[in-house]
């Protein structure tokens, strides 16, 4: 494993398991009805962006955001749900880098 890919799948792992899993303990259900409520109350192209970057990405990598990890096996584990994401969407981590930077644009 590379320096730089150990380096980002720990970021991930703290920005994701710390932020989301508190910010919407419900796991991925509720997520979905958060998304949707905000979908329904935003104008504009630019928060339609923001909310399904932040829905596309979540659900992506909600493997590691909701799942555990107590050891190397369940890390395998983990990480090929999200391997599997990342095939069916190649642009989950400009998504999440995209929604990342509209929060830091917003402080």
């Amino acid at each position: 494993m590379s320096l730089a890919f150990y380096i980002y799948v720990n970021f991930i792992d703290t920005l994701l398991d710390n932020f989301l899993s508190v910010w919407i303990a419900g796991g991925s259900k509720d997520l979905k009805i958060y998304a949707d409520l905000a979908l329904l109350s935003v104008e504009g192209d630019e928060h339609v962006a923001r909310v399904t970057n932040l829905h596309s990405a979540t659900l992506g990598y909600s493997a590691v955001i909701y799942g555990d990890m107590f050891d190397e096996d369940d890390m395998i584990h983990t990480w090929k749900e999200v391997w599997k994401n990342l095939k069916k969407d190649e642009h989950l981590p400009e998504k999440l880098v995209a929604f990342l930077n509209s929060l830091s644009a917003e402080c």
